[in-house]
């Protein structure tokens, strides 16, 4: 098992930024020059040229105008491999990878596409704290994107469980792109398993991305499965229904069936 998860990681080094960039490149986000620099130089204070070691501060937006108050991460550091699982192989893939793209920085700390590719990559040898550096930079330097704000998200709820953090970037990456659904459910999933728990947040959440995505599917069964799981039937049926009516629009017979299965199985006393 050890072997073919180090096979998929390999994969995944090799192909460069994962899957999820391509949304925000078609969205246009991801544009080098979609922050006239120009304009917030009063506001940045970003600039480590030896790349030595500093603390990364806030990152504040008000009245759309970014103030910037963090260095440029540490590109120097050693390349420390906390996650045990790694073989040889990909560990020097990882090493190769890793050393690329902070000569690429050390060039030009404006690459977005590179801070979140180094991101991921600290995140595979386990390095958490060095992949939240490079995604809160990300962040500094292109606030209107969503990918690395979903990131921090994921890795401030799962790895440095640090909940708050976590809310405020899903939140962001929400805010960004009101269209991807799998926001909405990850901090659905912060709420229902960590984080606020006593609270309406764990369907609130839901129903903003309802209200914003009336058709999707996926929001609609996360809700319905929520409301089974918590034994009200009553409101597990009326959204596996409204999920089975989209998906009858769409005409994908086979998630109708399993859904009308969901709804045959709640419908029993």
């Amino acid at each position: 098992m050890s072997k073919i998860i180090g096979i998929l990681i390999v994969i995944i080094i090799a192909s460069g930024v994962v899957w999820f960039i391509y949304n925000d490149i078609n969205k246009g986000n991801l544009h080098e020059n979609d922050i006239n620099t120009d304009d917030i130089n009063d506001n940045l204070i970003a600039t480590s040229a030896n790349n030595t070691s500093r603390n990364i501060r806030d990152i504040i937006i008000e009245d759309d105008i970014i103030k910037i108050s963090l260095a440029v991460p540490n590109l120097n550091k050693p390349i420390v491999f906390y996650n045990n699982d790694l073989q040889e192989d990909t560990k020097i893939l990882l090493r190769e990878k890793i050393a690329k793209l902070r000569n690429n920085l050390k060039e030009n700390s404006d690459i977005f596409l590179d801070w979140l590719d180094l991101g991921l990559n600290y995140k595979i040898v386990g390095d958490y704290e060095s992949a939240r550096d490079s995604w809160e930079y990300a962040s500094a330097i292109r606030p209107e994107n969503s990918v690395s704000f979903a990131n921090l998200g994921d890795l401030y709820h799962y790895y440095l469980k640090d909940f708050p953090k976590a809310e405020q970037n899903l939140r962001k990456a929400i805010e960004n792109d009101k269209q991807n659904i799998s926001f909405y459910i990850r901090l659905h999933e912060l709420y229902k398993y960590s984080y606020k728990q006593d609270t309406t947040l764990v369907t609130d959440i839901l129903f903003e991305g309802i209200s914003a995505n009336s058709e999707s599917i996926d929001l609609l069964i996360t809700l319905a499965t929520y409301y089974k799981e918590i034994g009200d039937k009553v409101n597990a049926i009326k959204y596996y229904t409204q999920a089975r009516d989209e998906a009858q629009k769409l005409e994908n017979t086979q998630l109708v069936e399993l859904l009308n299965e969901e709804i045959k199985k709640n419908s029993k006393p």
